[in-house]
């Protein structure tokens, strides 16, 4: 009899067990320098959102918190893994509600574009500034993974043109607030060249696209991806699964699987093929799927198996899981009864909650430690999580964003951050450029905030 079936019986024992162990798996791998361009810029790589979202999959994905209620409306959405590694159960489940794509906090705006081969085939994003905001990290030079820049005048607008790590082409367009940025993956230059000549984005955010230019089959993608890109959240049922005290050890951060099911068509798929390494084909549930390692970098123990059956849509999580055992995993998926996805669903809040994060420190704390002007935190949630556990806080000068994660367990390893335990609650403090320097100071905050946590 597998977990799953046996659910059917003591599902509230066993998830109650599991839950006790559910613990966040963040961490951030060192930022190398970007290289010079031709325009002098020397920035680090990554914004927050890819440390955080890529290293925990291309699913680390950071949401707005305006509301995602669990709802019981997707049925057609409730899977889940029955061939887990020894020792592992399912732990949770839960049903995310489509949200609006319009909020304050969002600073960039994207459309991307994709074929139904998804991740694989011809990949376009573009990107620009929302009304009002100051879309900072749409600026050459801001990405080490972006090299060879060459600089050129079209139709009296600077542009920038280099190559991705991945072997994808970006071009930087002058725009009035700033710039536009167009990445490629599978396209050919004449393409992103024709979409640059004519893309504008006026001061009300609104951007304006020669649709002639984008090539036949490709159909904009709804979807989320980056922390400044405003989400529009489409129907998804997540389910987790973790080790239990039977499990072989490992050590550092504790493995983890994650299941996301969502309708076909989003622009996760896309968002893989656009930045992850080359997928590999791999037979899924008698189909065709995809095999994605190191996910945010040669570094990452994180993967996915990504494939599509009929009308939907199955986004497999590994991390630190090895290849066999994450396609046996994908293999087994299977329709969940009513039964066994209500209880995981209710099994969620029986873990300890988190205090929210955006109240372990303030803004004039955080200004004293760095000297630095700091602006309002706002809170998000990393996938791979169903609770709103960081808070992130844009910062002037070299560190651009510090973030404040808390949770409960075991916390993850780090290097340029700190983390405080005071039983069985952590606090991460972390930025998206950090140095030696911050060390410290992420120490003394992160001693400031878990004692405001366990208070």
């Amino acid at each position: 009899m597998t977990d799953v079936e046996r659910a059917d019986f003591d599902l509230d024992g066993l998830a109650r067990e599991a839950t006790a162990s559910l613990h966040a798996s963040t961490s951030n791998l060192p930022i190398p320098m970007a290289p010079h361009s031709s325009r002098g810029w020397r920035r680090p790589t990554f914004a927050i959102a890819t440390v955080v979202v890529v290293i925990v999959g291309l699913t680390f994905i950071v949401r707005r918190h305006e509301s995602t209620p669990s709802i019981n409306s997707s049925p057609s959405l409730h899977w889940l893994v029955t061939d887990l590694p020894s020792g592992w159960s399912a732990t949770s489940a839960d049903d995310i509600a489509p949200q609006p794509s319009v909020s304050d906090g969002a600073s960039v705006q994207t459309k991307i574009f994709a074929t139904d081969a998804a991740p694989v085939g011809p990949i376009i994003s573009i990107e620009w500034a929302a009304a009002g905001k100051a879309a900072t990290s749409l600026q050459p030079g801001s990405y080490s993974d972006e090299t060879g820049s060459v600089d050129s005048v079209v139709n009296g607008r600077d542009l920038v043109t280099a190559t991705t790590a991945v072997g994808g082409r970006v071009i930087y367009v002058e725009s009035p607030d700033g710039w536009i940025r167009i990445r490629g993956r599978r396209v050919d230059d004449a393409t992103l060249t024709a979409i640059s000549r004519d893309v504008t984005a006026n001061t009300a955010g609104q951007l304006t696209l020669n649709a002639d230019v984008i090539p036949p089959g490709m159909s904009e993608r709804p979807g989320w991806m980056l922390e400044e890109v405003d989400p529009q959240i489409e129907p998804v049922a997540y389910s987790r699964y973790l080790p239990g005290p039977d499990a072989a050890s490992v050590q550092g951060p504790r493995p983890f699987i994650n299941l996301e099911v969502r309708p076909a068509g989003s622009s996760v798929f896309a968002w893989l093929g656009l930045f992850a390494e080359t997928p590999q084909p791999v037979a899924v549930a008698g189909g065709g799927g995809h095999f994605i390692a190191h996910i945010g970098g040669s570094e990452s123990s994180t993967a996915v198996v990504a494939w599509t059956r009929g009308s939907t849509e199955f986004l497999l999580t590994g991390e630190r899981v090895d290849r066999s055992a994450l396609l046996a995993a994908a293999r087994s998926v299977r329709v969940a009864s009513a039964r066994q996805w209500q209880q995981l669903v209710d099994a969620g809040p029986n873990a300890k909650p988190a205090r929210n994060p955006c109240s372990l420190l303030t803004v004039e704390q955080i200004a004293t430690a760095t000297g630095l002007s700091v602006q309002p935190g706002t809170l998000a949630q990393a996938i791979g999580e169903t609770a709103f556990n960081m808070c992130t806080y844009a910062v002037t000068g070299p560190l651009t964003t510090i973030f404040v994660y808390v949770g409960h367990g075991q916390p993850p390893a780090g290097s340029l951050e700190a983390t405080e335990t005071r039983g069985e609650v952590f606090v991460t403090i972390g930025a998206q450029h950090p140095n030696a320097a911050f060390t410290p100071i992420a120490r003394q905050l992160a001693h400031i905030a878990v004692a405001a946590a366990t208070d």
